[in-house]
């Protein structure tokens, strides 16, 4: 049997509900500007939007960042790209 596709309005990954938290593309992050993407070494999800990123780790969860606090979370969980 087929799995039951998601209901309406409910997010697909844990990005897209920190997405709809913030407000969507009329909130402070605005539209997106491209695809869901692995990190490097797949350490976990990221995607870019007008004004900033979401990225998803497991040790993380979805945080909403700009790219020097992306750089600085990485860092602090050890999972900084080299």
């Amino acid at each position: 049997p087929q799995a039951a596709p998601a209901a309406p309005g409910v997010p697909a990954t844990p990005i897209d509900a920190k997405y709809a938290e913030s407000g969507g593309p009329t909130g402070k992050l605005g539209p997106p500007t491209g695809e869901e993407l692995p990190l490097p070494k797949r350490v976990g999800r990221f995607r870019m939007y007008a004004n900033g990123v979401i990225v998803w780790t497991p040790q993380l969860g979805a945080q909403a960042v700009n790219f020097t606090e992306l750089l600085t979370l990485l860092a602090e969980n050890g999972i900084a790209p080299k």
